[in-house]
C-alpha cells in the first residue's frame, strides 16, 4: 500500500472517530471530553483510568460515578462463592479483575468471568474496600490492625501496622495512601510503606477519606467532625454534625463536600467548610452519596430511602426498599443508580422508578461498582460477589 493512501486512510478514520463524538455529546466541552474517552476506550478495548472503578466509589474525590452506560437488565451473569459475608465494595482494576474483601480475612481477586485468580490471607475479618494503585498494587486495610499493600499477583508487598483495626476504605492520591484506623488517627502511608505523617481525629474513623482538587484529605470521625486535612497534617477546617460520621465524603468539581451522619442529615458545606445546606432524612445515614453532574445527590438512609436532593437541597425524587440501606449509591452515564438494600436486593433505579431488582441470599450493604461493560459488581451478606449484567 502506497504512503498516500496510508495517510488518507488514517485521516478518514480519524474524521469518523471526531464526528461519532461531536454527534453523540454535542458541543459541551466537558461532554466533549469524556465523549472521547469513552469512544476511544471503545476502539481499544481498555477503559481509561479515569472511567475504572479504582476504589470504593470510584475515585479519589469519591463521586462514585461511571461515565459509561450501566446495565438495564438484571439479569445474573455469575456469582463468586468467598468464605464469609461481603461487606467489603468492589474495586476494578484497567484488565478487568475484580477485588474485594471477605470476613473470612481473605482479599479476592477474580477473574471477569468469575473465576478465582487468586486470594491473599490478611488474618483477621475485612471490612474495608480495596483501592487500587496506579502500578496495579491493590490496598487494603484489616482486622488485624494493618494496611496491606499487595501485589498483582497476589503476594504481600508489604503492610502497614496501625494502632487498631482498619473499617476506612484506603484512596491513593499522589503517591501516598490514605486511610483511617479505629485509634483515631488518619494515616498517610508512602508507596513503599513507610509513614509519610498521621493526624488526630478521636477515638476512631470508620470513614473512608476523600481528596479535593487542592489534595486535601476530607473525612469524618466519631467527634461529630469532617475534617478537612493538608497534606503534612495540617488542619484546613472542621466541621461539627450533631452525631458520629460513618459516611465518606463525596467532594464536587467546585470542592463542596457532602456527606451524612447519624444525625439523619445529608450535609452540603461548601469548600471552605461551611455549612450550605442539610437535609433530613428521619433515619441515620451510614450511606456515602453519590454525585450527579449537575450537582444532584444520591444517598441512602436507614429509612430504607434512596434520596436524590438537587443542589438547593430540595428532594427531586425518592424511591422505599423497604429495609434500612447501608450501601452507598453508584451513578452511571445513562442515568441509572445502582444501590443495595437490607431487604436482600441490589436495586437499579432510574429518576425514582425502578429498572429492575435482583434479590441476593443476604443483607446488601457493599456498595455497587460498575464495569466496563457496565455490569454492576456487589457483595452480599450471603458470602457472594455478584455479577450483574445484559
Amino acid at each position: 500500500m502506497k504512503r498516500k493512501q496510508i495517510v488518507s486512510i488514517a485521516i478518514i478514520f480519524l474524521a469518523a472517530v471526531l464526528l461519532v463524538f461531536l454527534l453523540v455529546f454535542g458541543l459541551n466541552p466537558d461532554k466533549r471530553k469524556n465523549g472521547l474517552n469513552i469512544v476511544m476506550s471503545k476502539i481499544t478495548g481498555t477503559p481509561p483510568p479515569r472511567l475504572v472503578w479504582q476504589c470504593f466509589k470510584q475515585n479519589p474525590a469519591r463521586r462514585s460515578v461511571n461515565l459509561l452506560n450501566g446495565t438495564e437488565s438484571g439479569t445474573l451473569k455469575w456469582k463468586f462463592k468467598t468464605g464469609g459475608r461481603v461487606f467489603s465494595s468492589p474495586a476494578i482494576g484497567t484488565d478487568g479483575t475484580i477485588y474485594a474483601g471477605s470476613m473470612d480475612g481473605c482479599l479476592y481477586a477474580v477473574t471477569p468471568d468469575g473465576k478465582l485468580k487468586w486470594k491473599y490471607q490478611t488474618g483477621k475479618p475485612v471490612y474495608s474496600s480495596p483501592a487500587i494503585g496506579r502500578d496495579g498494587t491493590i490496598y487494603i486495610g484489616g482486622n488485624d490492625k494493618c494496611l496491606h499493600a499487595v501485589n498483582p499477583d497476589g503476594s504481600l508487598k508489604w503492610k502497614f501496622n496501625t494502632g487498631d483495626f482498619i473499617e476506612s476504605s484506603p484512596v491513593v492520591n499522589n503517591g501516598e495512601i490514605y486511610t483511617g484506623s479505629n485509634d483515631g488517627y488518619l494515616y498517610a502511608v508512602r508507596e513503599d510503606g513507610t509513614l509519610a505523617w498521621k493526624f488526630r481525629a478521636g477515638e476512631w474513623i470508620k470513614s473512608a477519606p476523600a481528596v479535593n482538587s487542592q489534595g486535601q484529605i476530607i473525612f469524618g470521625s466519631d467527634t461529630c467532625n469532617v475534617y478537612s486535612v493538608e497534606t503534612g497534617g495540617k488542619l484546613n477546617w472542621s466541621f461539627k454534625a450533631e452525631k458520629y460520621i460513618f459516611s465518606s465524603p463525596a467532594i464536587s468539581i467546585k470542592d463542596d463536600v457532602y456527606f451524612g451522619s447519624e444525625d439523619g442529615n445529608l450535609y452540603a458545606l461548601n469548600s471552605k467548610g461551611g455549612l450550605k445546606w442539610k437535609f433530613d432524612t428521619g433515619k441515620d445515614i451510614s450511606s456515602s452519596p453519590a454525585l450527579g453532574s449537575d450537582d444532584t445527590v444520591y444517598i441512602g438512609s436507614q429509612s430504607g430511602t434512596l434520596y436524590a436532593i438537587d443542589k438547593t437541597g430540595t428532594v427531586r425524587w425518592k424511591f422505599d426498599t423497604g429495609a434500612a440501606i447501608y450501601s452507598s449509591p453508584a451513578l452511571s452515564g445513562n442515568g441509572i443508580v445502582y444501590i443495595g438494600s437490607q431487604d436482600k436486593c441490589i436495586y437499579a433505579v432510574r429518576n425514582g422508578t425502578a429498572l429492575w431488582k435482583y434479590k441476593t441470599g443476604g443483607y446488601v450493604d457493599s456498595s455497587p461498582a460498575i464495569g466496563p461493560g457496565g455490569e454492576i459488581y456487589a457483595g452480599s451478606d450471603d458470602s457472594y460477589i455478584y455479577c450483574i449484567g445484559r
